[in-house]
């Protein structure tokens, strides 16, 4: 029985390590979510003087929109998230810097128009659209089809439904060859399952019909590998406890209990996968799906 347990867990896990980051200034996981934003918004150009307006979907504490608006302070950004607590921090951040806007509203429905803001040149959305539910992402597509100014550029990357995931065969081992966790399997995997019920990916298929359906043309659409580095253990635990505190970690044990637990996953995934407890990079592997699309002018 302990064993269909964590078959089962292992099923839920794969499929939902890269959860959309909190607003906690101190989550590795955040701050790896950033850089990866980073380097994907660097491959559009934004000196091209033709992009003037950018807006972030997404934006949980706008860390990107904040120091882009830094690096070119010419164009104007809006930065959107659906997370009030988000959007507060995120007004905070960007209060002494006069090119960014931030608006508490949803994918769906944000109409920049209503703001009296002109439409986007780029749109952007990273680490988010399996957050939505998939009868919503036709509403969605069109949504930031019809908020883009003609030619308007939309880049998103979503993760995929990852068939293998390391840090679950760390967590399954760990739960199946360390006694003192084997009596966490079951309330683990009830709180994994409730959890997983609010997801959905999407196939690269799907994604490229969503866009031509929404009259955007795909000018690329793959599959990519991507990677997180954590520069110690201490960054790299954190992130680990930041991915399985959304599992429902917290109500399966104690905080203090909840450390050690993260301090013997970590100790497996680097037995697991050659790499020293003590080196200066660990490294996290994933993949996604990236899409770039332009507005079909009408």
């Amino acid at each position: 029985m302990r064993h269909i347990f964590l078959l089962l867990l292992y099923i839920i896990l794969s499929n939902r390590i890269t959860k959309a980051a909190d607003t906690q200034e101190g989550d590795s996981l955040a701050k790896q979510q950033h850089e990866s934003c980073m380097r994907h918004i660097a491959a559009l150009n934004l000196s091209n003087h033709t992009y003037n307006v950018i807006v972030e979907l997404g934006c949980s504490t706008a860390k990107m929109s904040h120091k882009l608006a830094q690096k070119y302070p010419e164009k104007l950004y809006i930065a959107i998230d659906s997370d009030a607590k988000a959007i507060a921090q995120a007004t905070e951040r960007c209060k002494d810097q006069p090119n960014i806007i931030c608006i508490n509203d949803t994918m769906q429905l944000y109409n920049l128009q209503a703001y009296n803001l002109p439409p986007a040149d780029i749109t952007t959305c990273y680490h988010l659209l399996h957050w939505i539910e998939q009868k919503e992402l036709p509403t969605v597509f069109f949504n930031i089809a019809k908020n883009l100014a003609p030619h308007g550029i939309i880049d998103i990357s979503t993760p995929t439904k990852q068939e293998q995931c390391a840090i679950t065969r760390a967590t399954q081992d760990t739960l199946l060859f360390k006694q003192e966790w084997s009596q966490y399997s079951l309330p683990f995997l009830t709180h994994a399952t409730k959890a997983q019920e609010n997801i959905s990916y999407i196939s690269i298929e799907e994604l490229t019909k969503l866009a031509t359906n929404a009259h955007l043309q795909v000018l690329l659409c793959e599959k990519r590998q991507e990677s997180y580095l954590f520069k110690s253990q201490e960054e790299f635990k954190s992130f680990l406890h930041s991915c399985l505190k959304h599992y429902g970690l917290e109500h399966c044990m104690g905080r203090g209990i909840q450390l050690k637990f993260i301090k013997d996953i970590a100790k497996r995934y680097c037995k697991n996968y050659n790499q020293s407890e003590d080196q200066k990079l660990i490294e996290y592997s994933f993949s996604s799906l990236h899409l770039t699309g332009q507005k079909i002018e009408s």
